[in-house]
C-alpha cells in the first residue's frame, strides 16, 4: 500500500511537468527518435547516420554525409557532418528524413583553436545541439578546454623518503587551470543551406522556449527511483530486485503519465535509462560494458534497444558510435 501511494504521488507530479514533444525527441546525444516515421536516426559506429525502423531495428537508409544527427524538423534531419581535413568549422548537412538525401550542406569557421569533433579529445570535448522552429534550425555549440594535469613521480617505498628523492610538498599537484568554455549560436535555413551567426536575444520567442525545452536535463526525475520518458507521456518506476549475483537485477515497470494505466515490465541490468514507449516496445540505450559469462567476457558497445513489454524480451539492439576519450592518459 506504501508503494502504491509512493506511485500515485509520483504521477501527480509528473503531470505537472509539460511534455517534451515527441517528434524529433533526442534519446541520448547522436540518437533522435521520429515518431511520426517510426524509426530512429543515429550516429554509426562506422561514423554515419543510420535511419533504423523502430519495429524491426532494420536499418532503412544510411549516409556517409553526416556523422552525428542532431534534429529533426519539416521533414529533414538536421546533422553534424565529420570535418577532418578542416577540423576549426563546424560543417552542418541537412538531409532528407524520408529518403536520408542530402538536401543542403555548409559550414562555419569556428573561433580560433576550436576543433568540431565529434569525439571526445584528452583535452577537449566538443557539443553541439539542435532545434527546428519553421524552416530554420538554430544550433548551439560548446567547446570546453578539459586542464589535464599528471602527478610527479614517486620514488621509494611507501612512507621513505631517499635521498636526492622529491620533498612531500613538492609531490603535490599543481592548481588546476581553469577550464576554458566558448559557445555560439546558429542558424541554418534547411532549404537553402545559408548559415549565420546570431546570439540569443536576436533569437524569436518561439525559438527560445525550443531551445530551453530541448536543454531539460536528460534525467528528468520524477521521484528518487523513477524518471519521465523524453516524450513525457510514460514513468518508469526502478526496482532492484537480485543482488550482485544477478545480472538483470532490476526491474523497470512502466507505466502511462496521464492515466498511471500499467503498460508493463522488464528486467534490466541498468538502474535507469533514458526510454521512449512506443505501443507495446520500450526503446532505451545502454552504455558499453563488459560482462562474464560461462563462455568467456562478452565487451558490449553502446546500444540502443528495444524491448516487448508484454514478455520483455529484446526485438532488436543496434550499436551507437561510442564518442567517449578512451585513449591513453599522461603519465
Amino acid at each position: 500500500m506504501l508503494f502504491e501511494k509512493r506511485l500515485a504521488t509520483a504521477f501527480l507530479t509528473a503531470a505537472l511537468l509539460a511534455p517534451i514533444p515527441a517528434a524529433g525527441a533526442e534519446l541520448r546525444p547522436g540518437v533522435v527518435v521520429d515518431v511520426e516515421r517510426q524509426r530512429l536516426y543515429l550516429m554509426s559506429p562506422d561514423k554515419a547516420v543510420e535511419a533504423v525502423d523502430l519495429a524491426n531495428g532494420r536499418v532503412l537508409w544510411q549516409s556517409d554525409r553526416a556523422a552525428r544527427p542532431l534534429a529533426l524538423g519539416d521533414g529533414k534531419l538536421t546533422a553534424q557532418s565529420e570535418n577532418v581535413d578542416t577540423p576549426n568549422t563546424l560543417g552542418l548537412v541537412v538531409l532528407d528524413a524520408e529518403r536520408g538525401e542530402p538536401v543542403t550542406q555548409n559550414a562555419l569557421a569556428l573561433p580560433a583553436g576550436i576543433e568540431a569533433s565529434v569525439d571526445d579529445r584528452l583535452e577537449s570535448r566538443f557539443r553541439a545541439s539542435a532545434v527546428t522552429v519553421g524552416g530554420n534550425a538554430y544550433v548551439s555549440w560548446n567547446h570546453q578546454e578539459v586542464p589535464v594535469r599528471a602527478l610527479p613521480p614517486l620514488t621509494g617505498l611507501p612512507g621513505a623518503r631517499q635521498p636526492g628523492s622529491p620533498s612531500p610538498q613538492s609531490l603535490q599537484p599543481p592548481p588546476a587551470p581553469a577550464q576554458k568554455v566558448s559557445s555560439g549560436t546558429i542558424e541554418l535555413n534547411l532549404s537553402t543551406g545559408s548559415i549565420s551567426e546570431t546570439s540569443p536575444a536576436a533569437l524569436p520567442p518561439a525559438t527560445v522556449t525550443a531551445m530551453q525545452a530541448g536543454a531539460r536535463p536528460p534525467v528528468r526525475a520524477v521521484g528518487p527511483r523513477q524518471r519521465l520518458s523524453v516524450d513525457g507521456n510514460h514513468v518508469l518506476t526502478s526496482e532492484r530486485v537480485g543482488d550482485d549475483r544477478v545480472w538483470d537485477k532490476y526491474r523497470w515497470t512502466v507505466n502511462e503519465r496521464e492515466t498511471g494505466r500499467k503498460v508493463g515490465e522488464l528486467r534490466v541490468h541498468l538502474s535507469q535509462a533514458a526510454f521512449i514507449v512506443l505501443g507495446s516496445r520500450i526503446v532505451f540505450e545502454t552504455g558499453p560494458f563488459a560482462r562474464r559469462t560461462s563462455g568467456g567476457v562478452v565487451n558490449e558497445p553502446p546500444k540502443v534497444r528495444a524491448v516487448d513489454l508484454a514478455t520483455g524480451e529484446e526485438i532488436w539492439g543496434r550499436a551507437v558510435r561510442d564518442t567517449a576519450f578512451r585513449g591513453a592518459l599522461p603519465p
